[in-house]
């Protein structure tokens, strides 16, 4: 409440809302896209007049079209205005305020497993679920859905009763499956183990659950690669992991992320290998910590073995190293392989940001990777003007791109053939390079 609240006004207020409770709003009212977006800003409108409010939404419109954003605009400026609340919540919220004007709104976020329940304990008064345009429930697709329960079997699960609940939960999820789901068991402590197989069998799923001892290490990275490749022999399922752990990896010979893919030529599988920097996610504070990565690719060999074939300890940003535009979120440091070639793809920035493309190939003469092209943009957020840079190091040719909107231009130069090996390959000397050519820095 604000200010005075006479007690007439505020018994009228808290009958209406009590009235109110216990009730969902079902609302079809955020397109299919929404959590595809980069970033999404929410902009109320709360004047009586329902014809100002969309005016006023209209302008917004001609706005961002005016900065450059468009449906048919590629990439980060890609976007526009989308109403997501229909006209007659609008104009709910705005009869209540007018109503009640000493009354505060105050509005909670969350899932609706997280919100019913403070729903009917009473922390909150009302509860609108929204349903999303576009998306199929699990049960109500045409492919088979396939889930895999990965659940921690460390010995620190004794503790606080977590291996009981997470026993209950994975029960719990048994119970509820849909007639197209198969499931599947995979525990993890000093070693990963499949307990179940994909099946429809409740009473086998519930055995292997019931089964599950908590004792020794935690191969978290290990489980769900386990978990990961029991889809090899189920291509036709939809695939899903959850996971059920209480910490963080403490022995996997996994690791943070992994890409596989022939490097070589020689039709066997290689890895490239992104490694996180041993330290808790979170500080005791409860705040993300910032954590080193590495790059290892390996080579796979006749007899069965992993050969180490390149390290780059310089390349890949750190956790917490993609600036304002992330905040607390952990940065991006994506690695795959694409028809033979290792890609390197990160960005970060806050009202500008800056994304780079690292590509790197095995030659054969010297068993290194050599990078063989380098991508560099940087976009104003504000203004939705930028510039990019794409330098082909076989060619010796660079593409540089400067525009606005649909208003670009572009100049090709012709630069020196250089030979930077995969351990030489620093992202700050790179990215610091391009922003001096193109006058950033």
């Amino acid at each position: 409440m604000t200010g005075q609240v006479e007690p007439a006004d505020a018994a009228r207020a808290l009958s209406e809302i009590d009235q109110r409770r216990e009730q969902a709003i079902r609302r079809k009212v955020f397109p299919g896209w929404w959590w595809w977006a980069y970033a999404v800003l929410i902009v109320e409108f709360a004047e009586e007049d329902q014809a100002e409010n969309l005016a006023r939404l209209k302008q917004l419109g001609e706005l961002m079209a005016d900065l450059g954003f468009g449906w048919d605009q590629p990439k980060r400026r890609w976007g526009g205005v989308v109403e997501i609340t229909e006209p007659s919540l609008q104009t709910a919220i705005a009869e209540f305020r007018a109503a009640y004007p000493d009354v505060e709104l105050t509005l909670a976020e969350g899932e609706p497993e997280e919100i019913i329940p403070r729903l009917r304990a009473g922390e909150l008064d009302l509860a609108l679920l929204f349903e999303f345009d576009g998306q199929t429930p699990l049960r109500q697709t045409a492919r088979p859905v396939g889930t895999v329960l990965v659940i921690d079997t460390s010995g620190s699960m004794k503790t606080r009763g977590a291996l009981d609940q997470a026993k209950a939960a994975a029960h719990q999820f048994i119970a509820g499956r849909g007639p197209n789901e198969w499931t599947a068991i995979v525990s993890f402590s000093s070693a990963p183990q499949v307990r179940s197989n994909f099946t429809q069998d409740a009473a086998a799923l519930g055995a292997a659950i019931d089964s599950l001892q908590a004792v020794g290490e935690t191969a978290l990275w290990d489980g769900l690669t386990t978990a990961a490749h029991l889809y090899d022999q189920r291509p036709d399922l939809q695939p899903n992991v959850v996971l059920l752990s209480d910490g963080a990896d403490s022995i996997s010979s996994g690791n943070e992320a992994q890409a596989t893919g022939d490097l070589n030529g020689d039709s066997l599988p290689d890895y490239a290998i992104k490694l996180v920097e041993d330290k808790p996610e979170k500080n005791s504070e409860g705040d993300p910590t910032e954590r080193g990565r590495a790059l290892v690719i390996a080579l796979s060999t006749k007899d069965g073995k992993l050969q180490r074939a390149g390290v780059a300890d310089r390349l890949l940003q750190c956790t917490r190293c993609g600036g304002a535009f992330y905040g607390v979120v952990e940065s991006p440091a994506n690695v795959s392989i694409e028809k033979g070639i290792v890609v390197v793809e990160q960005d970060h920035g806050s009202r500008d940001l800056s994304d780079t493309t690292y590509r790197f190939r095995y030659e054969p003469t010297t068993q290194r990777f050599v990078l063989i092209g380098f991508d560099f943009s940087d976009v104003d957020r504000l203004t939705a003007s930028g510039v990019t840079e794409s330098t082909n190091y076989l060619t010796g040719i660079r593409i540089t791109t400067r525009g606005k909107g649909n208003r670009d231009t572009k100049t090709r130069s012709v630069v020196q053939k250089k030979i930077i090996y995969l351990e030489e390959a620093a992202a700050e000397d790179l990215e610091g390079a391009a922003l001096k050519r193109l006058h950033l820095d």
